[in-house]
């Protein structure tokens, strides 16, 4: 907030000096999204963020629940937000059986909100439910005895407590190997910038050859290597050579 202290500032600062304050914190393609997102505000609304909800999710990084907490939460909007605390809480009080990443269970949790929805209220009762869900209504464990609203819970009722919310099953994890060429001289090492958008997007790393998902890192970087004499002969020129964009050498 020092350096960058308002919505303006941190539209006209450039990508770096976000990165750089960024710094330490992880997922940087929020990082970019905020600036993006403060340049749209600029140009579009005056430097002030709207109160609409469409508005809201036009901006880069802003999807359903954070547009409808900001315009419930710091407008007034009626409008209901849905994290996973939120649908949690509804799950188990309304008994959905339907998983809640599905198009159905998307639908009826947004009338289920919707419905209950205390007109003039949304704010208290948006944080009053996420506040439910991260105290009370727990992952696993949910504290009934406690709760404020266990005689009107279906799950409690019936027992279902811990087999709901029903989520559909997890996408097997894909494996992917990766390499690096360290390649340096006394005083310098080269590194490469990655694309600015994907995974890690405009981070600096070691040049990385492609090679198949199955190989092993040592057999795939030897293989690239052998394909690649020049590699051998001069593998700055080689490297700067195929991405003369993102490639630079870095002095310590």
């Amino acid at each position: 907030m020092a350096r960058l202290p308002s919505i303006r500032a941190l539209a006209a600062a450039s990508e770096h000096t976000v990165l750089k304050t960024w710094e330490g914190l992880g997922y940087y393609s929020r990082a970019r999204s905020l600036r993006r997102a403060a340049q749209i505000i600029v140009r579009d609304h005056d430097g002030e963020i709207p109160s609409d909800v469409d508005a809201l999710r036009r901006l880069p990084g802003v999807g359903a629940y954070t547009a409808a907490a900001i315009a419930s939460i710091a407008f007034g909007r009626d409008e209901p937000a849905l994290d996973g605390n939120i649908r949690r809480v509804l799950s188990r009080v309304f008994n959905m059986t339907t998983p809640l990443d599905s198009p159905l269970g998307e639908s009826r949790l947004r009338d289920l909100s919707a419905k209950n929805l205390p007109k003039g209220r949304a704010a208290d009762f948006n944080q009053a439910m996420m506040d439910l869900g991260a105290v009370v209504c727990l992952p696993r464990n949910p504290r009934c005895e406690t709760c404020p609203v266990g005689s009107l819970c279906d799950a409690k009722r019936t027992g279902r407590q811990s087999q709901l919310p029903v989520r559909p099953r997890k996408a097997l994890r894909r494996r992917i190997f990766m390499g690096a060429a360290v390649i340096s001289r006394p005083g310098e090492v080269l590194l490469r910038r990655r694309p600015s958008n994907g995974l890690l997007g405009g981070m600096w790393e070691f040049p990385r050859p492609r090679f198949p998902v199955r190989q092993g890192t040592w057999h795939a970087l030897t293989a690239t290597a052998r394909a690649n004499p020049r590699l051998f002969r001069d593998p700055y020129q080689a490297a700067t050579a195929s991405c003369p964009d993102r490639t630079r050498l870095f002095s310590f």
